[in-house]
This record gives C-alpha cells, structure tokens and sequence, in this order.
C-alpha cells in the first residue's frame, strides 16, 4: 500500500549556513543585504509550503549482477553498494509544493539574484523535509536506514525517475510530475531509495553518494 507524510509548515525549520552553501559561498561571508534577502524569502516560502511525500516499502532482490526491488531492475554498481546488506527498500516522492515555484518565478521578474537565493532557499527545504521523512522512516521501521539515493547519483539513471514516481503514484498522491526532460514539477521536489536493515539509525543522502569531490555545494 502506499502511504502518505505530510507536515505542518509551521513545523520545518532551516539552517541560513545551507542555503549560503548552495548559494557558494563555502567559508566566505555573505553581506547584510543578501542574508536579508535570505530571512525575506524564507519567510515568504515558509508560509506557502506544502509538505507531502507518497512512499512505499518493497522486497529487495539482490544477483551477482542485478537488484530488483518493485517494477525496478537495475545493474547500478553505485546503488547495490549502498543498498548492501539490505532485504528492503523504502520509495518515496517529496515535495515542498508549487508555491515555492511561484515565489522563485516572482523573484526572478524583480531581480535575476534574488531568484538565485530563491531558490537555495527552496533547495534547502526539500533537503530538509527529505531529512525529517528519512528519521520518521528509522522510528518506524527500527531498522538502519541507508543513505538515500536518488537517480542520476553514480552511476543510477535519471530516466529511473519514471519508475520511482510511478512506484508511489506520485502524480495522484503528492500531485508530482515529470517533463519530457526528466524534471520535477513542482521543481523542488526529490524521488529516492532508502535501504532498509539492521539496527535503528538514519544517515543523511546527497552528497555522501556523489563521487564529485570538488563540487563547490558539496557538503564535508
């Protein structure tokens, strides 16, 4: 069955040091005008977010050369180490909701920056949320919890985004699609695989699975 999480936007919080790392600004820092603008947009964003995700837990099946999990059948080198181990996978849809888009389209009519800090601010929600998803997920589970991991991580296709959806009816339940290109639509939103198995714990995705060691938004 496939299930939904939802969360009061009252509830969400985010660090302002992540959004000046999507941002790029690693060690330097930001003058008074753009953390401003952070706190503005942020506000703005925080009072018309939509916090919903869809997911679902399938048997793992894992070959010498293949792991099979739901309609899923892949030879991803990259997936099958972080899925060693595991006998269960969780797949799950989240998203922050169009009006994040709204408000990023909005900033980029007034000022192309602006749009930029929108939407690292966008980006540090969903990264977030995903966050809170992957702890409720180790609470119920009592289970370790893998990294997450998306499609175009490693070697993992992107065109896997199809079947990810489609595995948690992400358009009917979360009202997520994709374009012809393979993006989100609502932008911010993020499809993954969490590994289940052993003891209960939760290790955060993104940049632990990245092979790019000189990404300037690349989290130490």
């Amino acid at each position: 069955m496939i299930m939904l999480e939802t969360l009061d936007n009252r509830e969400i919080k985010i660090d302002k040091k992540e959004v000046l790392r999507y941002l790029g600004y690693g060690k330097n820092e930001a003058d008074n005008a753009v953390l401003e603008k952070i706190d503005d947009i942020t506000k703005q964003m925080t009072n018309r977010l939509s916090l919903r995700a869809s997911y679902k837990k399938y048997p793992l099946i894992m070959m010498d050369d293949m792991l099979c999990f739901g309609s899923i059948k892949t030879a991803s080198v990259d997936l099958k180490k972080n899925l060693a181990g595991c006998s269960e996978v969780i797949v799950f849809c989240a998203t922050i909701g169009i009006d994040a888009d709204r408000i990023i389209s909005k900033c980029g009519i007034t000022s192309p920056a602006d749009m930029v800090i929108a939407q690292s601010v966008g980006a540090t929600f969903i990264e977030a949320w995903c966050d809170i998803l992957c702890n409720r997920f180790s609470k119920m589970e009592g289970k370790v919890l893998k990294p997450r991991f998306s499609p175009g991580y490693g070697d993992f296709p992107l065109s896997m985004q199809t079947e990810l959806l489609n595995m948690v009816d992400a358009s009917r339940k979360i009202g997520v699609t994709l374009t012809e290109s393979l993006l989100m639509m609502p932008s911010k939103s993020v499809s993954a695989i969490v590994g289940v198995g052993g003891e209960a714990t939760h290790a955060k995705g993104g940049c632990k699975n990245c092979d790019n060691k000189n990404c300037p938004y690349r989290r130490d």
